[in-house]
């Protein structure tokens, strides 16, 4: 199936992005054999797969990434399928204690972004958008921030800045 081997690609070259933003080591993050189907240690499509360093107190992210959905821009706020994702991603989080969320999509011929349940420093990175997302009665927000421009700041600063 092509749609699967392309998101298999996409996974595959996120991990390595993100291993090394992250770790500088491409290496340290790969995608999940089963693509988060099967749930170990770590849950999502990206997870470590070397012991983590010191500095890295415990693995709290849960990245999961999606490909492709030409129909859902400029209106992607008024999404239900987005805001399922978030949703399950937030429960698998909860059930897994990764409870830093990031989403990767990239929507057909557009560039990358990162929906979040984190609030980065704006001195680090501005978000592009912030939309409300309800579960359970309760609003939490969704910040989106350009991935492209996120790999070029300091995970660690990222790290620290963070608050859910």
């Amino acid at each position: 199936n092509r749609s699967k081997k392309k998101g298999n690609a996409f996974e595959n070259q996120v991990a390595k992005e993100l291993g090394i933003w992250m770790f500088n080591d491409v290496n340290f993050l790969q995608r999940h054999l089963t693509s988060g189907a099967q749930k170990n240690v770590y849950c999502g499509d990206i997870i470590p797969v070397k012991q983590l360093p010191d500095w890295f107190n415990k693995w709290t992210i849960l990245i999961e990434t999606k490909n492709g959905y030409p129909t859902n821009i400029p209106n992607i706020w008024r999404q239900t399928w987005l805001k399922d994702i978030f949703n399950k991603a937030r429960q698998e989080a909860a059930i897994h204690n990764q409870n830093i969320i990031f989403l990767i999509i990239r929507f057909k011929n557009r560039s990358k972004l990162l929906f979040t349940n984190c609030y980065i420093d704006p001195k680090i990175i501005l978000y592009n958008a912030i939309f409300p997302l309800e579960q359970n009665g309760k609003v939490h927000n969704i910040y989106v921030y350009d991935y492209n421009t996120l790999l070029k700041t300091d995970f660690r600063k990222v790290l620290k800045s963070i608050r859910k």
